[in-house]
């Protein structure tokens, strides 16, 4: 367990772009599996303003062909919320 991050956020979260990356499958299907990956979290395992994101990738209602690259740009939003990393620009 890493202290820093008791809840594995990080390693959830890299796991959860790993699946979007190199999936061959759709947006929605992409999205549903992200969302598995993230949804043993709880939402007290984010700060506040990270929160909004996780509702966000764990709503199923968001899984549809229309939500799902909005799932899909909260995954990759929340890493980077969550990580020590620099974002790219």
């Amino acid at each position: 367990m890493n202290v820093k991050d008791p809840a594995n956020t990080i390693e959830r979260l890299t796991t959860a772009l790993e699946t979007i990356a190199v999936s061959k499958r759709g947006a929605r299907e992409r999205a549903e599996s992200a969302a598995t990956t993230i949804m043993p979290l709880r939402r007290e395992d984010f700060p506040s303003k990270a929160r909004l994101l996780y509702d966000v990738i764990v709503d199923e209602a968001n899984y549809t062909d229309e939500l799902a690259a909005d799932v899909l740009k909260a995954v990759w939003d929340l890493y980077w919320e969550m990580t020590d990393n620099k974002r790219y620009r």
